[in-house]
């Protein structure tokens, strides 16, 4: 993308544009707020970030559909992986009444994470397929460290059960960057009967995500793919 693509994308997407372009962004190598265009307010790392990537996404491309999935007004919702927070934020411009707990980490995701959703119940926690002590392997871009054997630091983590005990959930939103796998697999398939919805990014594996979610009793509908032998996925998954 040339200079004058990039500022016409940047110019539709924020009302205060001017901070994601040359010479402006220079100053902005630092947290900053961004306004988009429908009505966003979300804290980003940088305007050199990826987080402008999963902003466009999540708040300006609906990529998850919201508005679609027939939530009611007093839902609640688990947002697990929450990164800087636009998944929640999403949420709660369709269900303002909605219950929100969201789960994120890593100490530079949650820190944005407070600023931008001071409305949800927040934990800085991973979520794995067991409660304790879980490594990342940590890399360049703070959005996508990732669990791993032998990582290179600890983080405290709960299991699915743990976090949804007897209560009943609306949505369950999954973005753990590969440990859906691990949550899915060692969470008793009678947990799924009391969560209504399952929307999840699914980094990979092949067709696992729609034919587990089927086998747990959801319908299902692919919201996106990418192409390629690692491709990522968001699927969505509903019980009638």
């Amino acid at each position: 993308m040339n200079r004058w693509q990039n500022f016409k994308k940047r110019y539709r997407l924020f009302r205060n544009w001017y901070k994601t372009v040359v010479p402006f962004n220079r100053l902005f190598h630092r947290p900053t707020l961004l306004r988009t265009r429908n009505g966003f307010n979300v804290w980003v790392r940088s305007v050199f970030s990826g987080d402008l990537t999963v902003v466009e996404g999540v708040l300006v491309l609906n990529e998850y559909r919201l508005n679609t999935l027939g939530l009611p007004e007093n839902a609640v919702i688990y947002d697990l992986g929450a990164n800087i927070g636009t998944f929640s934020l999403a949420v709660k411009k369709v269900c303002p009444q909605a219950r929100i707990v969201a789960y994120e980490p890593i100490k530079e995701n949650f820190f944005l994470l407070e600023r931008n959703v001071p409305f949800a119940e927040l934990h800085q926690e991973a979520v794995a397929g067991h409660t304790g002590a879980v490594s990342f392997d940590f890399n360049e871009q703070p959005h996508s460290h990732k669990m791993a054997i032998g990582g290179n630091l600890m983080l405290p983590a709960r299991s699915l059960t743990d976090l949804i005990t007897d209560q009943t959930v609306d949505l369950l939103k999954l973005d753990i960057e590969g440990a859906e796998f691990e949550v899915i697999e060692e969470t008793d398939p009678a947990l799924f009967k009391r969560i209504k919805r399952i929307v999840m990014e699914t980094h990979g594996r092949g067709n696992w995500g729609e034919e587990k979610l089927r086998s747990l009793g959801y319908n299902t509908s692919l919201f996106w793919q990418q192409e390629g032998k690692n491709a990522n996925a968001i699927i969505y998954g509903w019980h009638n």
